[in-house]
């Protein structure tokens, strides 16, 4: 029951922080039909440089957590 418990809500996190990453993300592509690929040409970089720290984080900070949550318990 611990673990399914675990995994509704673990579930439940990474669907908000994902659908906050859709919801912040996918407007662009909108936006490049308004303005045009070159003036959002700052804004992709932005993007890029941003995903590319936050992905940084999470490999640095998540990916242990979930290895060691992965092992078996000792006993």
């Amino acid at each position: 029951m611990e673990l399914r418990r675990h995994c509704v809500t673990f579930c439940a996190a990474t669907a908000v922080h994902h659908g906050g990453e859709d919801a912040g993300l996918f407007p662009y592509p909108a936006r490049v039909e308004e303005t045009g690929p070159r003036e959002l040409r700052g804004e992709f970089e932005r993007l890029r440089s941003g995903l590319e720290a936050h992905f940084a984080y999470e490999e640095a900070e998540v990916v242990p957590l979930l290895r060691a949550a992965a092992r078996p318990l000792p006993g």
